[in-house]
């Protein structure tokens, strides 16, 4: 038996059904449960804010609102503890639209025993804790990922620091001359002074790629997105590769998280870089496009509005067999010394959390070009 009792919230404004419930609870032998009680819709959003339950029981019925209204709300807001939706009358296509909206389980009433409740309750409970464990597998393999690709930049970071201190060198010793006038001397201590920064800026934008924190999700714009990576990327790059950017007009905005979609950004363009072998044109292009095109490619788009970041080389392409397999973790056409092969599945599993779709256009001979769709946010 657990030591600590699961806490418990049922959202229920029916204080008949709260008693059954707590009735059933205490039947069961295997563990303790402490049960708290929301009889209406704020209420429980005000509980559930909270955070500090291990699973919640929703009715599907709460007066003037739905379980099923509560439930989209707490997933929105990223709701911790796994919820199981009550109804009266088990109508499959209530149950079906909790599931896809992001409910753990679905109990008819009628139907409910403390045996059931239990079985439900402990599913809810481990496929939860399971999820977080994935998340965090996944977020330590981003993590390491993120890491290989500064690693790729490594050279060139080298090179950019080095020219920066050659800068500083070279002005420092001038400014010994004492044949140079004050405004020489002012050009000089300025140019020191702006290299100074660039490199201050370097370091700091690195140092934030790689932290490792929480997902922030937060409205962004994606041309501010690319804007801010475009510089590091022309720094560390060859010189041999030329970065071409267009940026669409009027763009809406996109709830995502800036380090994972300049994650995206860096890891397309390396995977450019690498298939032109260091010599070529990286074409990077943001639009706006409807959620009919998406469909219209073959992609599972639910919004109606979507924001396109296009990365295109002209590179030695892929073929057939190649693309159907891109995305796999740890595939990769690259000798072990200069891949692991999972840059591309991190791609495509932070543009999934993201509910976008990833698009591939590539043919042997005639470069590729990644599509990424993220749904617009709705107008303020």
């Amino acid at each position: 038996m657990e030591d600590r009792p699961v806490k418990v919230l049922l959202v229920e404004d029916d204080e008949d059904d709260y008693i059954i419930t707590r009735e059933y609870l205490e039947q069961i032998s295997s563990r303790t449960y402490q049960l708290d009680h929301a009889s209406d819709y704020e209420s429980a959003r005000a509980a559930m804010a909270l955070n500090q339950h291990d699973i919640y029981l929703i009715d599907y019925r709460l007066g003037p609102h739905s379980g099923m209204e509560l439930l989209r709300e707490a997933v929105a807001q990223n709701c911790a503890a796994p919820i199981i939706l009550l109804t009266g009358l088990g109508d499959r296509t209530i149950d079906v639209e909790a599931m896809r909206e992001g409910a753990a389980d679905y109990l008819v009433k009628g139907q409910i025993n403390a045996h059931l409740l239990e079985r439900s309750i402990n599913h809810s409970l481990q496929r939860k804790e399971a999820e977080r464990k994935l998340r965090e597998s996944e977020e330590r393999l981003r993590l390491s990922q993120k890491l290989e690709s500064i690693g790729t930049l490594a050279g060139g970071i080298a090179h950019d620091f080095n020219n920066i201190l050659t800068i500083i060198s070279v002005f420092s010793n001038r400014l010994r001359d004492e044949k140079l006038s004050s405004a020489q001397q002012n050009q000089m201590l300025t140019s020191i002074d702006e290299t100074v920064k660039r490199g201050a800026a370097l370091v700091r934008q690195i140092l934030t790629f790689a932290r490792q924190t929480e997902v922030r999700f937060e409205s962004l714009q994606i041309n501010d997105v690319v804007r801010e990576w475009i510089p590091m990327l022309r720094e560390t790059f060859p010189k041999s590769v030329q970065i071409l950017c267009e940026y669409g007009d009027n763009l809406p905005k996109v709830l995502g998280d800036l380090t994972q979609l300049h994650q995206i950004l860096l890891n397309l363009c390396v995977n450019a870089r690498d298939a032109m072998d260091g010599l070529g044109l990286i074409r990077i292009v943001t639009s706006k496009v409807s959620g009919e095109t998406v469909r219209e490619k073959g992609l599972e788009a639910p919004s109606e509005r979507y924001v396109c970041l296009s990365v295109a080389d002209n590179g030695s392409g892929m073929d057939s067999e190649t693309k159907k397999r891109i995305f796999d973790p740890f595939f990769t056409t690259k000798d072990k010394e200069h891949g692991t092969g999972l840059g591309l599945a991190i791609v495509y599993g932070i543009v999934r959390s993201h509910h976008g779709q990833i698009e591939i256009e590539s043919a042997p001979g005639l470069g590729s070009t990644f599509r990424i769709y993220l749904p617009a946010m709705l107008p303020a």
